[in-house]
């Protein structure tokens, strides 16, 4: 059973450089494992824009793509 992956940072991350998380994501699809990278621009590490409606709605359609995906496995 295959997982699957969401990937969130941001741009300005001081942290976690968000190139980092660029290399993972190629990484995984590389491997056809199902990935979604979400780069927030403008966020530092934790920041609250990570969690704007418009990044949250993205973490939902995610989730249900998972979920579903599960659902049919």
């Amino acid at each position: 059973r295959q997982r699957q992956m969401c990937i969130e940072t941001g741009i300005s991350d001081s942290c976690v450089p968000y190139q980092q998380s660029v290399r993972v994501y190629q990484a995984l699809r590389t491997r056809q494992v199902p990935t979604d990278l979400v780069l927030v621009p403008d966020a530092e590490h934790g920041d609250s824009r990570c969690f704007s409606p418009d990044i949250v709605q993205q973490m939902l359609l995610f989730l249900n793509r998972a979920i579903q995906f599960n659902r049919s496995a």
